[in-house]
């Protein structure tokens, strides 16, 4: 949907204390996807290109970014490959007019830093952040799942999975509280919209 990317390291037949000690980290191609702008890259014509994208570090930058955004706070994100760029991650509410429902949004930017210009700017639903997160996260697993499960005991993969727990029990906490007040307002003898 937003985030493409792709591992290129061979870890097939990688012991984990070779990779502990000489890669840390997964690494390939990323792309993000808004609207028309894109920013990174994936190449899926030459699969033997190595790109020194941190995979790892954006995986869990995603995965922090639902964090702070399920908790109502902004989040800005330091793109590695170019230090002049930043995503900045805002989340807001809006009122449909005609039923008067909440809908909760995130405002996704791209800015540089040095000037603050906005490159870009993306709205989406707070729930297609929450996809995007629960989707990449297990992609990224599975993936290493089915190339070397050895890795899945990683510092790397541990790291994500804690950022990973993180999320989840931020979710369901945001859901439980969404929920009580849903019946508080019931209880009120409204609606709840």
């Amino acid at each position: 949907m937003y985030i493409s990317w792709k591992i290129n390291d061979d870890i097939n037949s990688i012991s984990l204390h070779e990779f502990e000690n000489d890669f840390e980290v997964f690494y390939g191609f990323i792309m993000l996807k808004l609207g028309d702008y894109e920013l990174g890259y994936v190449d899926k014509r030459y699969p033997g290109d190595e790109g020194d994208d941190d995979i790892s570090y954006y995986i869990n930058s995603l995965i922090e970014c639902g964090i702070v955004i399920l908790l109502g706070q902004d989040y800005r994100i330091r793109l590695l490959t170019s230090n002049l760029l930043q995503i900045v991650v805002h989340r807001y509410m809006e009122f449909d007019s005609n039923n008067m429902d909440r809908i909760n949004h995130v405002n996704i930017r791209v800015v540089n830093t040095e000037t603050e210009k906005i490159l870009c700017s993306f709205d989406v639903p707070i729930n297609e952040l929450i996809d995007e997160v629960i989707n990449n996260y297990s992609k990224f697993i599975n993936y290493i799942k089915s190339k070397n499960a050895v890795l899945l005991n990683s510092w790397a993969v541990r790291e994500t999975t804690k950022y990973y727990d993180i999320f989840t029990q931020s979710l369901d906490f945001a859901r439980e509280i969404a929920n009580r007040f849903q019946t508080k307002i019931e209880c009120l003898g409204g609606d709840g919209k």
